[in-house]
């Protein structure tokens, strides 16, 4: 029995216990237990610890059960009573946390090789290295030593790495080649498949031996609550259970029956099964319902469409694991994307899907240059958005309009709150597809800026026909909700490929993402037409401004040419005759990850063109409706100017269309001001600038009119939805004529 007392410690003579018992001392000045057990797990007379009131903590205790669960440890007997307390909650939240994580050991480590404890570290990692079969120089990157030249440890005669005794060690420990080779097999888009992967390698699974000396320790201390809570916790984040561990815990100790289940559900294999039966465990529907709230983050975390915002309490194993697993991804994706090799459309530059992160409310970007580099802490509050790279594949098939509508009278018809209808939305989106239509329809149904905000958002990788997303883009009016979803979506993912005519920027030069995006719309300029880009103006950091008299550099179409600071606004516009189609496309397939050969299929004749009711000036609004009312469509309108003309091209001139108003008798436009307002009309319809307006620049007129039709339908769906077909029919149609009427004014 090895007895370690606060004030009183055996002192060891073997020379390899000496280096275990080393990372034991580290107890009382650090209240941490090391990862290390080469010394400790194999030795054949250690079969009990005495650790009675030791400030052990979570980390410390959760050191010595890997110990205790070890196939190769002979140790059977813990005495924990008061290993409860630690520094877990008060370790500064700047720097990086030397603590060794099983589940994800990739970080930014500062070892003090002088230490023990950071010796027993650094072992650690070479063995994760060579459990993953990484050669050191690509798994230990960015070496520094304060003693050069720093090499490679190598095993020494008793099998242990022999680390250096002096100075202080300075790497990133990268793991993102192992989780390439090692999941391989996995599918690019099987996010659960890669997560039920990794942990069930990566966490500590207890050997079947010592599965009894874990649960008889864990009933040893049945009714000391907080005992129970720090080896709940410490089971939590790195080991792997199962339904059978967790029924025989219940069992052994009922009365903290809710605790073990709000802890130790996220240690379960994620297959839907697992959960299941785990939530069968609590002993009464009250303490399921009393527990039930507390595990939301975890229950309605989706990881085949993880993409949303994020707000979690790291002190939660629920709010924990969440986190981590999101790690996780992130790294999975990264690796993805370098597989295939797509550009990097991160905040930052980092190839991260992580984006706007805050811990305890700082910006993470001010801590770490790399997010890989970060070993999350298990206290504080993690803030951030995630925007998956997934996209639909080729022959992904959206729902039904007939099915797709039942869905959204069921939304509407719901008592609950509409973020309640988002969360149910949220737990079947990795299920179904959805075209462009379907989005519009669906924040239709949202009367809130941020529920209709967030309704896209989580269903943006779930859509099939982003080169139509203008149909849905034109609902967001305000330039603050753009703003908001370009925040969280990203300025490259959502920015507008297909269809950037009318798009409006403002861009800060000092983000990596918003450099990009500046340059894809100077590429666009310079492949379409020269001056595309409307009133350009450049914002110094020192606020001057600078209106690009000589037109946008073109030198900007190359981001890393763009300046680092400043801001870049205006707007974009183009005519027809001039899109770069296939330039488009291929922009789209590059940084916006559209599905390469989903796209090949597309023609121009494909996309619904599109223009919202914000875009043009209220003069063309004005137009528009003198057209509706005497036309059935535009290409109408537009033979009837040209008939009215002795044009024998067809093209309008600004003088063909002044005369064929005046003889239609459009009187809308009467007054001192009417030749300046027609004349601003017939530039916004022609946006090249050759001084004629052809069809197909008129038909903006026709996207227009789309725009409005579209909008009079879904008022009176959403009229049938809410008051019934009955009420609209007979006796209603009068008033529904009425309403159509308001709507058109």
């Amino acid at each position: 029995m090895l007895i370690i007392k606060k004030s009183f410690l055996v002192n060891i003579s073997l020379d390899g216990w000496m280096h275990g018992l080393a990372s034991l001392f580290k107890v009382l000045a650090r209240i941490t237990v090391p990862p290390d057990h080469d010394s400790l797990e194999g030795h054949p007379m250690l079969s009990r610890l005495y650790l009675r009131n030791n400030p052990l903590g979570i980390h410390g205790l959760r050191s010595i059960l890997r110990l205790l669960c070890r196939k190769e440890s002979s140790m059977s007997r813990l005495d924990i009573e008061g290993c409860k307390s630690g520094d877990e909650k008060t370790k500064s939240t700047q720097g990086f946390s030397q603590v060794f994580s099983f589940t994800n050991p990739g970080g930014k480590y500062v070892l003090d090789l002088g230490v023990p404890y950071d010796r027993s570290l650094c072992r650690m990692l070479y063995e994760t290295a060579e459990r993953f079969n990484l050669e050191h120089g690509k798994a230990f990157v960015n070496i520094t030593h304060s003693n050069p030249p720093y090499h490679h440890p190598v095993r020494d005669s008793i099998g242990q790495y022999k680390v250096r005794r002096e100075g202080v060690l300075t790497f990133t420990f990268n793991v993102e080649s192992a989780i390439g080779a090692a999941w391989s097999n996995v599918a690019d888009d099987d996010f659960i498949g890669f997560l039920n992967s990794h942990l069930a390698m990566m966490r500590f699974e207890p050997h079947k031996r010592k599965l009894r000396p874990l649960l008889a320790n864990w009933k040893a201390i049945s009714g000391m609550h907080a005992e129970q809570e720090t080896f709940l916790t410490a089971l939590a984040s790195d080991f792997n259970m199962e339904v059978p561990y967790l029924e025989y815990m219940v069992q052994a100790c009922p009365e903290a029956s809710n605790e073990i289940l709000f802890r130790l559900i996220p240690s379960l294999k994620r297959d839907g099964c697992s959960t299941f039966l785990a939530m069968s465990l609590f002993p009464r529907v009250e303490d399921l319902l009393e527990t039930q709230w507390r595990m939301e983050s975890f229950l309605l975390f989706n990881p085949q469409n993880p993409t949303g915002r994020y707000k979690l309490k790291l002190e939660s194993s629920m709010d924990f694991a969440v986190a981590q697993q999101l790690l996780l991804l992130d790294r999975w994706e990264s690796v993805v994307n370098r597989r295939h090799n797509r550009g990097d459309v991160s905040q930052r530059g980092n190839r991260s899907q992580l984006r706007n992160e805050l811990y305890q409310g700082r910006a993470l970007h001010l801590s770490v240059k790399l997010l890989t580099e970060w070993a999350m802490p298990e206290f504080g509050e993690f803030e951030c958005d995630y925007i998956t790279s997934y996209h639909p594949k080729q022959g992904s098939k959206p729902l039904s309009d007939t099915l797709w509508e039942s869905i959204m009278m069921a939304i509407y018809d719901s008592p609950c709150r509409p973020e309640d209808r988002l969360k149910v939305l949220k737990i079947i989106s990795h299920q179904i597809f959805l075209s462009s239509l379907h989005i519009r329809q669906m924040v239709g149904f949202f009367r809130n800026d941020e529920d209709r905000e967030e309704a896209l958002v989580m269903f943006w990788p779930r859509i099939i026909d982003k080169y139509n997303a203008k149909v849905f883009r034109v609902r967001f009016e305000k330039r603050e909700d753009v703003v908001r979803l370009q925040e969280r979506l990203g300025y490259i993912t959502f920015f507008p490929y297909m269809q950037p005519e009318n798009a409006v920027f403002r861009l800060n030069m000092a983000i990596y993402e918003q450099r990009v995006a500046a340059s894809l719309f100077v590429q666009l300029m310079l492949r379409e037409m020269p001056g595309n880009i409307k009133d350009p103006m450049y914002e110094k950091p020192d606020g001057t401004l600078d209106n690009l008299t000589m037109g946008v550099p073109r030198s900007w179409a190359d981001w890393k040419q763009c300046p680092s600071d400043g801001i870049f606004s205006g707007h974009y516009s183009c005519a027809p005759e001039n899109r770069a189609f296939d330039f488009r496309r291929r922009l789209a397939e590059t940084y916006g990850y559209y599905d390469a050969k989903t796209m090949a299929k597309i023609n121009e004749q494909d996309v619904m063109w599109w223009t919202g009711l914000t875009e043009p000036p209220s003069d063309i609004l004005d137009l528009l409706e003198f057209l509706i009312s005497r036309f059935n469509n535009v290409d109408e309108a537009f033979r009837k100017i040209i008939s009215l003309s002795d044009t024998k091209t067809p093209l309008i001139t600004l003088r063909v269309f002044q005369a064929a108003l005046v003889a239609l008798e459009c009187g809308k436009f009467k007054g001192s001001d009417e030749n300046q307002r027609l004349a601003a009309i017939f530039r916004y319809l022609d946006p090249g600038g050759e001084g004629s307006i052809s069809q197909n620049e008129w038909r903006v007129l026709g996207q227009l009119w789309n725009e409005f039709d579209l909008t009079i339908r879904e008022f009176v769906q959403f009229l049938q939805i809410a008051f019934g077909e009955d009420s609209l029919s007979m006796h209603g149609s009068a008033r529904l004529q009425k309403s159509q009427e308001l709507q058109v004014k």
